[in-house]
């Protein structure tokens, strides 16, 4: 599956299952730490 299509079916799930876009998002921000955290220990 291309990436543009998946980010559209996570956005239709996201509108049916609004409690499933909350933990997304707090899923997103571990992952964004989590890459800043590796990201700067590079550095």
């Amino acid at each position: 599956m291309r990436k543009r299509g998946w980010k559209e079916y996570v956005r239709r799930k996201m509108y049916v299952k609004p409690e499933m876009n909350r933990k997304l998002m707090h899923l997103k921000g571990s992952l964004e730490e989590v890459f800043n955290i590796l990201n700067n220990g590079r550095n």
